[in-house]
């Protein structure tokens, strides 16, 4: 049996959010169980230490290193394996100052836990700036043929979805496994690129790879976006609205706006 993989790298709305992460970085559409207004922000605790400790809470395997405070951007990575075995490996760039933490939702899900979940800001220049950055930094060998320039970008982040994407795809055909693809390597490095940039930045980044791999040949498939949505998992209601209250005050103190 032949063996076939394929590339693609896209812009998208994607349809669906991981189950494999305490920190989601794709949009979502849901009833939300209640809207928090946040005025005061927490009280009687730093907000970095509040909020380390909040999501420490919501995921024991994440480690105190994984988060990284770096003014007003909050960066979280993540790796492991998931439930077939594949590596797995997840950052999000949280540029706060891009989304209203005033005002929060809850969601709640089907395992005991709810989502916490704050809406980007109207696209504005800075946006585009920082989706702009990351565009340029796409090989040309992984574009494909329509325009990707500033006005493009500003159409797809003002859409109802507005969550941009450039997504790697490989596909194995018939019983064959599934194949790196012999541009696995450049999407890696496209992605490894977008995780250096400047800070602050907004920008999510999820890559697999083969069973037993981790370098940047094994690599299976990958997105990196432009989230429209900024989302967390809690373990209650509660302490989703401790996290809200932490992101606000904390947001408030490192952003200048």
């Amino acid at each position: 049996m032949s063996l076939t993989t394929i590339s693609r790298t896209e812009i998208s709305c994607p349809r669906s959010n991981s189950k494999m992460s305490p920190v989601s970085i794709t949009a979502k559409a849901a009833a939300l169980l209640g809207v928090l207004l946040l005025a005061t922000g927490c009280q009687g605790e730093a907000p970095e230490a509040a909020v380390r400790k909040l999501l420490a809470e919501s995921s024991p395997d994440l480690s105190q290193d994984a988060l990284v405070f770096d003014g007003c951007e909050l960066k979280v990575t993540m790796a492991g394996a998931n439930a077939m075995g594949w590596n797995i490996q997840h950052i999000l760039r949280a540029d706060l100052s891009m989304f209203d933490t005033g005002r929060a939702g809850i969601t709640p899900n089907s395992q005991n836990s709810v989502t916490l979940s704050f809406d980007r800001k109207p696209v504005d220049d800075r946006l585009l700036d920082q989706a702009e950055r990351i565009a340029k930094l796409l090989p040309v060998a992984l574009q494909n043929n329509e325009s990707i320039g500033r006005d493009r970008l500003e159409q797809i982040l003002k859409s109802p979805n507005g969550t941009l994407v450039f997504r790697l795809t490989s596909v194995g055909v018939g019983d064959g496994p599934i194949q790196p693809h012999k541009d696995a390597p450049q999407f890696y490095d496209f992605a490894q690129q977008v995780a250096a940039l400047p800070a602050p930045q907004l920008a999510g980044i999820s890559l697999q790879f083969n069973k037993g791999g981790g370098k940047r040949e094994d690599l299976i498939s990958g997105a990196v976006m432009v989230p429209q949505l900024l989302q967390f998992t809690a373990s209650s209601p509660e302490q989703a609205q401790s996290l809200a209250e932490a992101l606000n005050a904390y947001r408030k103190d490192a952003c200048a706006s």
